[in-house]
């Protein structure tokens, strides 16, 4: 028996958003992704719809208005809209206040669950030509980030990490991890 694989699947987090993290100075649009009020900067910020990093499609959520536009990890439950047989959970995210690793859990058919890492380095610890502390790649580097909507010249990043799924078992629902200080801005499933 062959097991068939289903083809790279953007998973839309459109209803899981409880957080706004991209300030467009120009809209008068605040966001914040720490309480010293550090944000993205919107016009450095890939815009809504698809995005491609090495060939891996992935789908921004909009962030040019008041709406949420990232999911800070509380434990959320998401469905998989292509239940199916996958390979690598790719994440696109990072952390703030600090370098956490926790536990993401992927449900499977026949009531069979695992629980895998999700190890993200925090964003400030972005240095270009230096590795992340958990090995991820850079997904993008944001060239500078807002503080009170002041610029400050300094690089920070977006990780895209990989987290393995079991192959041989068809991927129903993926749960995050409860940690608030972890940032994700897109996932995909290959």
């Amino acid at each position: 028996m062959s097991i068939m694989r289903q083809q790279a699947v953007p998973i839309s987090l459109d209803a899981h958003l409880n957080w706004k993290g991209v300030t467009w100075r120009e809209l008068d649009i605040q966001g914040q992704v720490d309480p010293r009020g550090a944000s993205i900067p919107g016009e450095v910020y890939p815009q809504e719809g698809s995005l491609n990093i090495g060939g891996i499609p992935f789908h921004i959520p909009a962030s040019n208005s008041a709406r949420e536009d990232m999911v800070s990890c509380e434990g959320q439950q998401i469905v998989c809209s292509k239940p199916g047989q996958y390979e690598t959970l790719i994440v696109l995210g990072f952390s703030v206040f600090g370098d956490y690793s926790d536990f993401i859990g992927f449900s499977y058919e026949n009531a069979i669950s695992e629980l895998k890492p999700l190890e993200l380095t925090d964003w400030f610890q972005y240095y270009p030509n230096k590795s992340a502390l958990f090995g991820e790649e850079t997904a993008f580097e944001i060239p500078y980030f807002l503080d009170e909507a002041e610029e400050v010249a300094r690089p920070v990043a977006v990780w895209l990490q990989r987290i393995p799924c079991n192959p041989a078992l068809t991927l129903q629902q993926i749960r995050l991890p409860d940690n608030p200080f972890m940032f994700i801005v897109a996932m995909t499933l290959t």
